[in-house]
């Protein structure tokens, strides 16, 4: 059980005024955090997916039409779309998952602030995931798999 003597740094031994302040500051840190974990990714993740897979139609598309000449690495440019496809589903289920542990951990370092276990300022230090900028690398691997399937589909369309 947490010590009652501890300071007003702590919730339960913080005053009524004191703690009103800490919830005035923990609700909408708290929407904000769910809000922004939820839909942060989706509009970069979405543009990613929806590119490769339209480079994806399209190169089938222009693959199948009988009436012009196959272009020479059509299987290359394909690969690449759906590279940088895979890559964005990917990123998109790590997205959903370090999200879901950034608010679990939020919810987590709450609970211990409420118990007394942390004061005001752990609740705010370290908030950082070591591993966070895998979302940056597979997002930016998407989309240079898209950009080079693109380049190299519009270089050997115009060249043939």
């Amino acid at each position: 059980m947490a010590d009652e003597t501890k300071n007003e740094d702590y919730f339960p031994g913080a005053g009524l005024e004191a703690k009103n302040w800490y919830l005035g500051r923990i609700e909408p840190e708290s929407g904000r955090l769910l809000q922004n974990e939820v839909s942060s990714g989706q509009m970069v993740i979405s543009l990613l997916a929806g590119a490769n897979a339209g480079g994806s139609v399209a190169m089938l598309a222009y693959i199948s039409n009988p009436t012009r000449n196959i272009i020479p690495h059509s299987t290359g440019v394909l690969a690449l779309f759906i590279a940088g496809f895979v890559l964005a589903l990917l990123l998109a289920a790590y997205a959903y998952y370090l999200n879901l542990f950034r608010l679990d951990r939020w919810n987590s370092r709450l609970a211990s602030f409420y118990r007394g276990d942390t004061s005001w300022r752990g609740l705010w230090t370290d908030r950082q995931v070591r591993w966070a900028r895998l979302t940056e690398v597979l997002g930016w691997l998407s989309f240079t798999f898209f950009a080079g399937g693109a380049g190299l589909g519009i270089v050997e369309i115009v060249c043939q």
